[in-house]
């Protein structure tokens, strides 16, 4: 199944999928990947989806500037960059989390406020 997604959108590729990319225009794509593997308690892989998907769109580059700013300190790389980084990456996780808690509460409300 192809899926196409645009500029500010946040996708979740699984652990154990393959995929390919595409871009049908004459200007250069930009991108930010950050590769990661989530474990449990016990030690086995967590995955938020199973199949590649739309996390969130990220109207105010929030999110954006939170992945920029994990590249360059990995980069960098002084010390206790790995602390750091993994530090906004869970910022990230959590203003993930937050947001589709806001999404589903306006759904939630909509319904009732109709009703």
């Amino acid at each position: 199944m192809i899926k196409e997604y645009g500029a500010g959108e946040i996708v979740y590729l699984p652990y154990n999928v393959t995929y390919r990319s595409k871009w049908d225009t004459l200007e250069n794509g930009k991108y930010l990947s950050v590769n990661f593997i989530l474990r449990d308690s016990e030690g086995d892989i967590v995955s938020l989806a199973d199949e590649i998907s739309l996390i969130v769109k990220d109207r105010k580059n929030e999110l954006l500037n939170l992945f920029t700013e994990i590249r360059k300190k990995w980069i960098v790389g002084s010390f206790g960059y790995k602390l750091e980084t993994r530090s906004i990456f869970y910022e990230i996780l959590y203003r993930i989390s937050v947001n589709a808690e806001r999404t589903s509460l306006k759904s939630t409300r909509n319904n009732i406020y109709r009703a």
